[in-house]
């Protein structure tokens, strides 16, 4: 792993026709969600473990308590979600913005952008390296980091850079409107938890048996700083 490069980002989204109280408190605000259909990209994929886990400390069983139904990204899950194909479904910034575009209501039943969030010190997305191949190319490794982390920090503090950005990435029909959804949607690109060996660890949370592999062995030293 060379360094995190996105928060987490994550929402949770009902239909509205379901009537969630979304203003509880979370564990409990995910309790109502027993016996829904729940939309994520791809079955076994991060989406669903985040989910699991969470419905875990909600009192739920994921395996029996709700159903899970793989409906893609982004287009095919707009479709599934507007036509009612499922009840709930994971988010992310995207989605939201299509949803929006296309005039179809979602409740946000879950808020999980930030590190203040329930996912906490959660990397959504890291940047990886082949480990025979960094260990043989160090200063390429390293130039790739530095070039990483001086976009990361241009997010931070320049001003133009985010919107230029989401404009790019098409998020956003016009230049106005990317810099209007960077101020809602620009936590997981500033706030990024650091990598540290301590959060290394705490991402074990969101795997099926709680495993991290060693740190000093899978993490190349420097990168994060270059």
């Amino acid at each position: 792993m060379l360094r995190p490069t996105e928060g987490a980002a994550y929402g949770l989204i009902a239909r509205p026709d379901l009537h969630l109280a979304v203003d509880r408190p979370f564990p409990d605000v995910l309790r109502q969600l027993k016996g829904t259909r729940i939309g994520v990209a791809a079955r076994g994929a991060a989406q669903e473990l985040v989910l699991r886990t969470l419905l875990k400390e909600a009192g739920l069983d994921p395996n029996t308590d709700v159903t899970w139904l793989a409906i893609g990204s982004p287009a095919t899950a707009l479709a599934a979600f507007t036509s009612g194909q499922v009840d709930v479904a994971m988010s992310y910034t995207q989605l939201e913005v299509n949803l929006r575009a296309a005039g179809a209501g979602f409740d946000k039943v879950l808020a999980l952008t930030g590190s203040g969030t329930p996912l906490g010190v959660f990397w959504q997305a890291v940047a990886i390296a082949n480990c025979d191949w960094a260990d043989s190319h160090p200063d390429t490794v390293m130039r790739f980091c530095r070039a990483l982390n001086q976009g990361f920090a241009a997010l931070a503090k320049d001003h133009d850079a985010g919107p230029k950005a989401f404009a790019y990435v098409e998020i956003g029909s016009d230049v106005d409107e990317s810099a209007s959804l960077w101020e809602t949607y620009k936590a997981p690109s500033i706030d990024i938890p650091p990598l540290t060996e301590q959060n290394w660890r705490y991402q074990s949370r969101f795997t099926p048996d709680n495993y991290t592999p060693d740190f000093a062995r899978h993490v190349v030293a420097g990168c994060a700083t270059a």
